[in-house]
């Protein structure tokens, strides 16, 4: 079967949920943009993931919880699954779907960070959503070798998602001034 087969796309399913409402994000977009890693990474195993839109107040407490680090951060995954001996992939079950785990992406955060490095939104969240789905793929970065895999993955996958544009956000539009409504009889006040 062919690499980019929709029907080989099909086979993760990614559920995405929204704990903020600072920005609208187009979830299909996202969608496109694991599966697009998933096929790039040859994973085709039947599998699940999440993707979950949090505030910073959130963020915080699933760091300190999780991490012991008392703060908001950009991303964070928790794979389910490990890495199968000798191979890249996350290790298969038996039969059905395996669930591969959790990307949490604050909003927040990764707003600050898009304005503090002039970078558009859109690709501010391609890279975060990019960097946990590896993440989840079994991807680390704990060693130097390992940075440098998984960044110099990351950053080939954000540049060639870049070429097709933004899909991820929908850009808020500037305030079209109204009518002047005085032409229409209609005194503003």
């Amino acid at each position: 079967m062919e690499k980019n087969s929709p029907v080989e796309q099909k086979s993760l399913h990614i559920n995405i949920f929204e704990e903020q409402r600072k920005m609208k994000i187009l979830h299909k977009g996202v969608k496109r943009l694991i599966r697009l890693v998933a096929q790039q990474e040859d994973f085709f195993t039947p599998a699940s993931c999440s993707v979950v839109f949090i505030r910073d107040t959130r963020m915080r407490e699933i760091n300190r919880s999780y991490r012991g680090a008392d703060e908001p951060t950009d991303v964070l995954s928790f794979a389910c699954l490990d890495r199968l001996e000798g191979t890249d992939h996350p290790r298969g079950g038996e039969s059905g779907e395996q669930e591969l785990g959790d990307i949490f992406i604050s909003v927040d955060t990764m707003l600050r960070n898009a304005n503090e490095d002039r970078r558009e939104v859109w690709l501010e969240l391609t890279a975060l959503i990019v960097h946990g789905f590896l993440h989840l793929l079994g991807y680390e970065h704990e060693t130097e070798e390992e940075a440098t895999e998984m960044f110099a993955k990351q950053d080939a996958y954000v540049k060639s998602f870049a070429k097709i544009g933004n899909t991820l956000v929908r850009e808020r539009t500037p305030t079209v001034n109204p009518p002047d409504r005085d032409r229409a009889g209609v005194a503003d006040r």
